[in-house]
């Protein structure tokens, strides 16, 4: 009887373990709840086509950006903005945010607007914008107060389809607790669109009183002419419409430029346009505060703004041509959280119309302060520079067979006017060509290999005190402007033993 019990158990024992550890399982996908991820992708390159999204380039730093919106399906994110829209108590110190994204099948830009809720502590997709840009690389947004009212319009500007400028502002309104955003202009030019700040008073910098609308000026060229000719429209704030309307529009009669001339500027590419900029150009128009300055330097892909000792140092990203002109966008090498947009327009054979706006994330005006004509400097660069390939700089670098050493990884060796350089990554080879600036020996260097260890122009000094056993060059990098070498990059040492 025993026995018999002990089978019984170990049978049921055993079916028991078998149903347990065979039982069906739920497939992966049934398990997961249904719930949408942001998902956050930084394209390699903004004007991909929808084709580029199965391309694993457009993956390479997920966590670049971070949206506190909840994307869609089918929406890709680009990048993320910061900025007050709603109205929030002062215990809340959360900013809300703007999302702009590529939508699959669609070739322009939207924004996401997100404001943020304090009692669940996080962003309501609260609003959404069709922009008409289409090239996010010319896309720019920035906030302020147009109306006066205390309320900061969100602004965006760019590039559409057919290569007009365009211009678009919206003011956020809340009523009854819901939060919308009504546009209040909507503008399209073959020129270039400036917003014209104005100062405002004590009381409106305290919050006690509105403040005077801020005008957009519109720069488009004439139509049917053969000059450059130029239309000035103006657009005023009308608050009984909610809405900017033209107020004024007039004709500026500008130089007349022979055709053979304008044909060698404005070929419709942007490297004949830039290579007409390359150099020094002056402000037509003293300020108070000193002369400025705007030095274009597309080889190098740098644009310096400067007056006396100050100097601003721009990377230029990129560039697209309007009808008269070419706009780039620049990022500041300093701060790398301002960036710049320059719109310059033909006005002559050796004169520009500049207008410059900031991104920089809050209500700053000093980009104004660089708008006006400017015209090409070259006399003093002509007075002040002198080649001379035989200088004794040229010695200097050949007079050893021994190579010349950067950083214990590059071997670099001069002959004639050619130089060469060898390392673990490669090698590279290029000219070079001494000179004097401002009774300063400087030395240039170019190569076709766009990662190359020499490239550009650099101020020299020999260092005779550290080292008896080696010789010394140190290589400063610089940009020559009318009044001086501005230094600008970092400083290359060469050694070489003796």
């Amino acid at each position: 009887m025993k026995k018999l019990t002990i089978i019984v158990f170990l049978l049921v024992a055993g079916a028991l373990a078998f149903f347990y550890f065979n039982k069906p399982t739920e497939p992966e996908e049934e398990k997961q709840e249904n719930i949408i991820y942001s998902k956050t992708v930084v394209p390699a390159d903004y004007n991909f086509s929808d084709d580029d999204n199965s391309t694993g380039s457009l993956q390479q730093d997920e966590t670049a950006f971070i949206s506190h919106i909840q994307l869609m399906p089918g929406e890709t994110l680009l990048q993320t903005y910061e900025a007050v829209l709603a109205k929030h108590s002062k215990q809340d110190q959360m900013d809300d945010q703007i999302s702009a994204v590529k939508k699959t099948g669609k070739e322009n830009v939207f924004l996401l607007i997100g404001i943020y809720d304090a009692n669940t502590n996080s962003y309501i997709r609260s609003a959404e914008i069709e922009t008409k840009i289409t090239k996010f690389s010319t896309f720019s947004l920035s906030f302020n107060d147009l109306t006066g009212n205390h309320t900061n319009s969100i602004i965006y500007t760019g590039f559409s389809d057919n290569n007009r400028t365009i211009l678009c502002a919206y003011q956020p309104l809340e009523h009854n607790g819901t939060f919308n955003l009504i546009q209040i202009a909507d503008l399209s030019s073959e020129g270039t669109f400036s917003i014209q700040s104005r100062q405002r008073s004590d009381s409106y910098q305290l919050g006690t009183s509105t403040g005077e609308s801020f005008q957009i000026w519109e720069y488009s060229p004439a139509p049917e002419s053969n000059s450059l000719d130029q239309i000035q429209s103006i657009y005023n704030w009308n608050p009984n419409k909610r809405a900017y309307e033209l107020i004024s529009s007039r004709k500026i009669a500008g130089n007349q430029i022979n055709t053979q001339e304008l044909a060698k500027i404005l070929d419709g590419t942007t490297s004949t346009f830039s290579k007409f900029l390359n150099g020094v150009w002056y402000k037509t128009t003293k300020d108070d505060d000193g002369q400025r300055y705007i030095f274009f330097n597309p080889e190098e892909k740098e644009i310096i703004c400067f007056m006396d000792e100050t100097q601003e140092v721009y990377s230029w990203n990129s560039d697209w041509m309007r009808r008269y002109g070419l706009s780039m966008t620049t990022k500041n090498k300093s701060t790398s959280a301002v960036s710049r947009q320059i719109d310059t327009t033909l006005v002559a054979t050796n004169e520009i119309k500049v207008v410059v706006t900031d991104e920089l994330r809050m209500n700053i005006s000093e980009s104004s302060l660089w708008n006006g004509n400017y015209k090409k400097q070259t006399k003093l660069i002509e007075e002040h520079t002198e080649e001379r390939i035989n200088t004794s700089l040229d010695e200097y670098l050949s007079e050893s067979e021994n190579p010349w050493v950067i950083q214990d990884e590059y071997f670099i060796n001069f002959s004639g006017s050619t130089w060469t350089s060898k390392s673990g990554e490669g090698n590279s080879s290029g000219i070079f060509v001494t000179s004097y600036a401002f009774d300063t020996e400087i030395i240039q260097f170019r190569s076709p290999d766009e990662n190359a260890i020499l490239k550009g122009t650099f101020i020299t000094k020999k260092d005779t005190t550290s080292r008896q056993d080696k010789d010394i060059l140190i290589l400063q990098g610089a940009g020559i402007t009318t009044t001086g070498l501005v230094p600008t990059g970092e400083q290359i040492y060469l050694e070489r033993k003796k």
